[in-house]
């Protein structure tokens, strides 16, 4: 009896062994059937990128492009710093420079292997991209300007001011991240997570699996709200799909984010100039987030943002309802903020 029981369990064992086998070479071929589509699809991007409005490419590093692109006619200049990893900045953050058109020039950057511009090996330190901003700035003749830095450009935008001082008028933090939250141990591991988290996804960006997600489920990047908006045409969503399929975590990104800690670390003791007029706009969502685990950071998303500032009478600090996207919850808020900070000075 027990030979037989045994016998049956080795038959067993050799089938499922058997079709776990075939089961992983048909999943290995149809990966790279999957590999080789997306890459071919990619190739034919590249080669028919979008021209016009959208993209208006300036050398600023020999035969390395950044798009920047231009709207408005007004005095100040505000300049658009995305934050990390975003597909297509001019797209993602059109609600508002429609929003602030009429009454300011505003320009949206690129960076290296964002949206149309070309990839590039290169550092990621804070320096490094500062730099670029400058070069191309100075390229399309501005030499003064507020940045609107959202996110990870939060220490882009600091480290420029450190370097190009008489450059910024002032700086508009949207929902950024705070040098200073690196000192704290369980911050410092949940960013370092996230990093080790972003590489291992940019890994099935190799499949287009992110081209097949924007349309099976849309909310992940944002796109329920696009269409749900008057601001983004059918051809602002298209773009911003190709986008996707594209400028997926690039090789360039995948390079910043690993800069992550070090940016920070490099920022920690920062505060900004006494004479620099500063906005740090928080997401309600964010700051509800960092209320949840007051336990282990012992400061609230505010206090950390206050880190930064050293003249309170020009600088500080609001909250607006929404989530970390608030270029889509609540664009309106963010620029009417926006406005009645900058008519201040």
């Amino acid at each position: 009896m027990l030979k037989k029981i045994l016998f049956n369990l080795q038959v067993f064992f050799e089938k499922f062994r058997s079709f776990l086998v075939r089961f992983i070479l048909k999943l290995l071929i149809i990966i790279f059937i999957c590999v080789i589509i997306h890459t071919v699809l990619k190739m034919s991007e590249i080669s028919t990128n979008y021209t016009g409005t959208y993209k208006k490419l300036i050398g600023i590093d020999g035969n390395k492009l950044m798009n920047v692109y231009q709207t408005g006619n007004g005095e100040k200049t505000i300049v658009i710093l995305p934050g990390f990893g975003t597909p297509s900045p001019i797209i993602h953050y059109k609600a508002l420079t429609e929003g602030l058109k009429d009454e300011y020039k505003v320009i949206v950057i690129e960076y290296y292997g964002y949206g149309f511009s070309t990839n590039a090996n290169k550092e990621r330190k804070n320096e490094i991209i500062a730099k670029e901003i400058n070069t191309a700035l100075m390229t399309i003749g501005v030499d003064k300007c507020v940045f609107l830095a959202h996110s990870t450009s939060n220490l882009y935008a600091s480290k420029y001011a450190s370097m190009y001082p008489d450059n910024v008028e002032a700086i508009i933090s949207l929902d950024g991240i705070y040098p200073s939250e690196i000192e704290n141990d369980y911050l410092r591991q949940k960013y370092q997570d996230d990093v080790r988290n972003t590489k291992i996804t940019a890994i099935f960006e190799l499949t287009g699996f992110e081209r097949a997600l924007s349309y099976i489920k849309p909310d992940e990047f944002y796109i329920d709200y696009m269409e749900k908006s008057n601001i983004y045409t059918d051809e602002d969503i298209k773009i911003y799909r190709n986008r996707i399929a594209s400028s997926y975590l690039t090789t360039p990104m995948i390079k910043e984010i690993g800069m992550l800690e070090k940016n920070m670390k490099e920022l920690s003791k920062y505060k900004y100039a006494s004479n620099l007029p500063v906005l740090q706009i928080l997401a309600s969502d964010t700051v509800k987030e960092y209320d949840s685990i007051k336990s282990e950071t012992n400061k609230t998303l505010k206090q950390f943002a206050n880190d930064m500032i050293s003249n309170p009478s020009i600088q500080s600090t609001v909250e607006i309802e929404g989530g970390h996207m608030l270029q889509f919850t609540s664009p309106n808020e963010v620029i009417e903020r926006i406005k009645i900070f900058l008519q201040n000075f």
